[in-house]
């Protein structure tokens, strides 16, 4: 897998599925509109985790069209 494929859901960790209903609650949560960046440092600390398998889940959430990546910005 390279860096910028995202994982299947059935390949994401427990963790990792975690941390992805979290970022999504957390946009919920904060009423975070499209387009809004999402710190993978802030969210890490929010969560509770490393910046990996935020990182991870950023990526899955991306290709499962939920989220949006920008090389030059990061995550919204």
């Amino acid at each position: 897998m390279s860096s910028t494929q995202a994982p299947s859901p059935s390949a994401l960790t427990a963790l990792q599925a975690k941390v992805a209903r979290e970022i999504v609650a957390h946009a919920r949560r904060h009423n975070l509109r499209a387009g809004e960046h999402l710190p993978e440092s802030l969210l890490a600390e929010q969560i509770g985790t490393s910046r990996s398998p935020v990182n991870v889940a950023l990526r899955h959430l991306t290709a499962i069209g939920v989220v949006v990546h920008d090389l030059n910005r990061g995550f919204s």
